[in-house]
């Protein structure tokens, strides 16, 4: 859509003053794969300058184009899944804060969620993990 059109009109005019040979399908498939993040896509390409390497379909499907920021965003999000925060106060105090305390958990967990855009890995690393997790909570003592 535009924002590929955008950022492939860019990139194209970076390949050509920089002398680095790029095809149009190579171009359009890089912006797909770096989720149109021209930061990715100019350190791809810039790489790929470097080691004096044309851009082609066949080298990006080889490379983890992209997918750093992905990747720390998911550890983030199991980190969060798997770690209770840590509470204080008397149990008195904090079963009256419970709740609210449950609520900006939810509320961050799924802002974390939307945010990383890998939700079926998400799903498979909670599937995988869950059930060895070892869980201290009021209900569940293991």
């Amino acid at each position: 859509s535009s924002g590929i059109n955008a950022e492939y009109g860019r990139l194209k005019t970076i390949c050509s003053v920089e002398q680095l040979t790029a095809d149009m399908a190579s171009l359009l498939f890089l912006c797909e794969k770096t989720d149109n993040d021209i930061r990715s896509s100019l350190n791809t390409l810039q790489f790929l300058k470097a080691n004096k390497e044309p851009l082609s379909m066949v080298k990006l499907k080889g490379m983890d184009v992209g997918m750093k920021d992905k990747q720390k965003s998911l550890f983030k999000f199991w980190s969060a899944i798997f770690t209770l925060p840590k509470t204080k106060g008397n149990a008195l105090q904090r079963m009256s804060e419970t709740q609210q305390h449950d609520m900006k958990r939810l509320s961050d967990l799924l802002a974390l969620v939307s945010g990383t855009g890998e939700l079926e890995k998400q799903v498979d690393c909670i599937h995988e993990n869950l059930l060895m997790t070892l869980m201290t909570s009021y209900d569940l003592q293991f």
